[in-house]
């Protein structure tokens, strides 16, 4: 029974019926968590009934699920509700090639573009070892975007079927066709077109990719002829054609045809798969080539009407001047190659540039601004003028973070100090535009508008370059936990490009990747689903994949991908947590970058009080964020491996043994991992059953208690300390209205949740005083992140700790309290909390020389005598690389 309008398959509505075949019925629906309009086909009861058959479209969805090319139906998922199973595809509107080829034949310029790109398609299907084995112009939507390529694997006709024991198919006599473009049936049903099936198809043999070609030679063919390439009256007659018979001359039907064209067709037409073109790529270059007018020197093989000799003649002759004249020409009049030119970039003595988003070209390429910082002085901005060595400071850009430069390259964009501002290039006052808080970067436009994303974990925002109230342009996708980052204007200055994924998150999950959007309106798309931000230059998308820097083809205006990513620099920095390679690119063919200078391992050190290196903790390993048990006798990692998945380790101090202590996780939160004050217990985050949510377990050191979910909040929770009694858990949330909220949890009893802290700002980092009295906290609210210090009985009276910005915080006893500033330095304060109001003394350097910013994560010891600190192993020194045309090679 056809589904009703409103009817739900999971989380997809249907919307209305758009067709209905063999393989089952096809509706219009909407993704209700997405908010995207969707195609669902429904598969037939006697398919969805075979166990054999579901677990084979099951595994092969799965597969064709990650064939992401502008110019195929993308397969989003496979589902199954009450009974019905059901493909989600991307939703095509246009016609058929059937339909469009039943009107009349193609021109050759629109068979020679919808054939390439439907080579192009298949290219990147046959790399992924995907075969179609159904092609025909039924499964070729025309589209304003191009040709999309649609049923990928999933529709081998049954019809073949061999018999035991035999390699030859059965045949089943058949009605005589009405029509040349009706599917073949076979007791009334569909079960295929016969008609584009290549020789071994229809001997029952084992296919690969040259059976595509030949069904590919065959599509072509009718594309420009507007007839089949093998006709028949019924199965066999149709089979004993493709087996037997070639199929007339396209000249004969087409004589003005190039002759080129006739070859490539023909040659994917030869019988023996071994005779073939071997590579549906070569294919497409041979289609590219009589494109492009590589076949205008051939004469049609057929001409209808006979010139006059001496018109012949004429041509010829002029035809053997100009082939004469024409090299002495191009040689003379050839334009020289821009050479590619490699060179390193180097900091005065003493300087150190920032990590990735640090530094950027101006458009134009003449210019480099960066952040860097000498020692024991504030990160500021740097200009240096690329026809110079020298580079010239910017005033009061102290804590500036992410710049980025104005079309015309006379103004760049920052962030600092909560806000977002500009500075003229050349130096001069520094203007604030408007608040941004914890900033995740900007992008400037000719009309003066800039797009930035004000926080992590929120959405987009646009804002007059003059300075102005923000306006948000993109909102994260419900439910809460997705951010929106990283945004590039496109050269029409109203697209753009912009980052998404789940806060927190360091590997690809669902929604993760790089989408194309514009301030016009409309959806986003998303182009590439990658854990990188992608960057737009050179009519390319640059992108990191397994640590290494690709470039692939990418249409700005209609955001389309083509092509394959070729790699253009092997091991480039890359920032794991917030996906974002060390590169810049400019407008007029500048690449400059930063090569990993770290083999992702660290070397976990303790340092004394005077920034002394002591002993080594295990051996070299990927852990990050250790925590010290209160007894000092065991260390909590959490250790993050090559695909982003993070996992917790227990090392026994006394022992020296690490023992791995969860299992079966995607992503315990690098915010977890806090020990019980008896170290009994390990609060930690998990978004096990939730990607873009985070809720809280507990689980016994011992491992002899299975884990407890704790708290389940509306969007992400992560853990932070128990209080010293042992009796609540501190965790941080996620409010709309507030931002991020502090409450504690407790831990016998009803386990509802009370708010602690909360302001207009984002609350963090609650640690409590050895007595209980007292909590640090951290928040933006001024405009950048400080260490507070509040009451447990008045959590509304708050005095500050920090004197020049403060992150993370630590008691060390009752008259000592460390933070890390925002030079990522450790400072020790003073403070005297024995009275009913706090008394905050003078603050001094703490672990002097250690610059914790470097690490790979740090701790304090519960003494505030040591700090353990993951030193990164480094493998090269760290070099900066300018490339001059870095497109040269791959024009090649």
């Amino acid at each position: 029974m056809p589904l009703q309008p409103g009817t739900k398959l999971g989380p997809y509505e249907v919307v209305s019926p758009v067709g209905a075949g063999g393989m089952g019925e096809v509706y219009q629906a909407k993704d209700l968590r997405l908010e995207r309009v969707v195609a669902i086909k429904v598969l037939p009861t006697h398919l969805s009934a075979n166990v054999d058959l579901r677990l084979r479209f099951e595994r092969e969805a799965k597969v064709i699920s990650g064939l992401q090319h502008p110019h195929i139906c993308v397969l989003f998922d496979v589902g199954e509700h009450e009974g019905i199973a059901f493909l989600v595809m991307e939703f095509l509107e246009g016609e058929t090639l059937a339909s469009r080829i039943q009107r009349k034949p193609l021109s050759t310029d629109d068979a020679l573009r919808i054939g390439i790109e439907i080579a192009d398609a298949l290219d990147k299907a046959h790399k992924q070892g995907v075969v179609h084995r159904d092609l025909k112009p039924g499964n070729v939507m025309l589209t304003k975007e191009g040709a999309k390529l649609m049923d990928f694997g999933l529709a081998k006709p049954a019809a073949f079927a061999t018999a035991a024991g035999s390699a030859a198919p059965s045949f089943t006599a058949v009605n005589t066709m009405s029509h040349p473009h009706s599917p073949i049936t076979m007791a009334g049903s569909v079960v295929g077109t016969v008609q584009y099936m290549s020789p071994e198809q229809v001997q029952g043999q084992e296919v690969d990719g040259r059976s595509d070609i030949f069904s590919f030679g065959a599509m072509l063919y009718e594309m420009v002829t507007g007839k089949r390439a093998f006709e028949g009256k019924s199965q066999l007659s149709v089979a004993s054609a493709i087996l037997e018979k070639e199929p007339e001359p396209i000249s004969a039907v087409q004589p003005l045809s190039p002759p080129a064209l006739e070859h490539v067709v023909r040659a994917c037409l030869t019988k023996d798969p071994a005779d073939r073109w071997q590579n549906i790529a070569d294919v497409k270059r041979e289609l590219i080539w009589i494109q492009e007018g590589g076949s205008k020197l051939g004469l049609p093989a057929v001409v209808k009407h006979h010139r006059k000799w001496q018109e012949r003649g004429f041509w010829i002759a002029g035809l053997v001047l100009a082939l004469s004249v024409a090299p002495a020409v191009f040689w003379l009049t050839r334009p020289l190659p821009t050479p590619q030119i490699k060179s390193s970039i180097t900091l005065p003595d003493g300087m150190q540039m920032g990590r990735p988003g640090s530094f950027a070209i101006s458009p134009d390429g003449k210019k480099l601004a960066y952040l860097a910082q000498a020692k024991n002085s504030k990160i500021m901005m740097y200009v240096r003028s690329l026809d110079s060595l020298d580079a010239q400071p910017l005033a009061n850009t102290e804590e500036a973070w992410y710049p980025f430069w104005s079309p015309d390259g006379q103004n760049i964009g920052f962030f600092a100090g909560g806000k977002l501002k500009k500075v003229d290039a050349a130096g001069g006052a520094v203007q604030t535009l408007c608040d941004a808080n914890d900033a995740r970067g900007g992008t400037w436009n000719k009309d003066g508008v800039i797009i930035f994303s004000p926080n992590f974990d929120g959405g987009l925002f646009k804002v007059s370059a003059a300075g102005g109230t923000p306006v948000e342009v993109m909102k994260p996708p419900e439910p809460s936990g997705y951010t929106l980052r990283w945004p590039q204007f496109l050269p029409d200055g109203d697209h753009f490009l912009f980052f998404q994924t789940t806060s927190g998150a360091t590997t690809t999950g669902p929604g993760t990747g790089t989408y194309f959007a514009s301030l016009s309106g409309g959806s986003k798309e998303l182009i590439i689903p990658e854990f990188s931000v992608a960057r737009y230059a050179e009519g390319r998308l640059l992108f990191v994949r397994d640590g290494n820097l690709l470039a692939q083809l990418f249409d700005a205006a209609k955001g389309k991908l083509s092509g394959e990513p070729v790699p253009i620099v092997e091991k480039i920095e890359f920032e794991q947590p917030r996906a974002i390679a060390a590169l810049t690119v400019s407008e007029n063919g500048l690449l400059m970058y930063r090569s990993a200078d770290s083999s992702g391992a660290f070397q976990w050190t303790w340092f004394d009080e005077s920034g002394s290196a002591g002993e080594k903790v295990g051996q070299a390993s990927t852990f990050t964020f250790a925590t010290e048990s209160h007894d000092r006798k065991r260390l909590l990692f959490v250790d993050l491996d090559a695909k982003g998945d993070r996992s917790l380790w227990m090392y026994d101090v006394v022992r020296g043994v690490a023992t791995r202590f969860s299992f079966g996780e995607r992503s315990a939160s690098q915010w977890g991992g806090n020990w019980s004050p008896d170290d009994r217990l390990i609060a930690y985050a998990s978004n096990r059953t939730n990607m873009a949510r985070w809720d809280i377990y507990l689980r016994d050191t011992s491992g002899s208690q299975p884990d407890r979910l704790l708290y389940q909040g509306p969007t992400w929770s992560i853990p932070l300390e128990f209080t010293p009694d042992g009796k609540y858990l501190s965790f941080v949330t996620d409010s709309k209205e507030t931002k991020w909220d502090i409450w504690l949890l407790p831990l016998q009893g009803e386990a509802k949740p009370k708010l602690l802290k909360q302001t207009k700002g984002h609350d963090i980092g609650a640690n409590f005083s050895p007595d209980g009295r007292w909590f640090s906290y951290q928040s933006n609210e001024s405009g950048r992140h400080e260490s507070y210090l509040a009451s447990m009985a008045n959590p509304e009276a708050h005095w500050q700790i920090s004197a020049n910005g403060g992150n993370i915080g630590w008691f060390c006893k009752s008259d000592q309290f460390m933070y890390e500033d925002l030079d990522q330095k450790v400072v020790a304060v003073e403070m005297d909390l024995s009275g009913p109001e706090p008394k905050i003394g003078k603050s001094r350097p703490a672990f002097p020389g250690v610059d914790v910013g470097a690490m790979g994560n740090y701790s304090v010891s519960r003494d505030c005598k040591q700090l353990l600190a993951g030193v990164p192993l480094r493998t090269t020194t760290p070099r900066m690389t300018l490339v001059t045309n870095w497109t040269a090679k791959l024009k090649k």
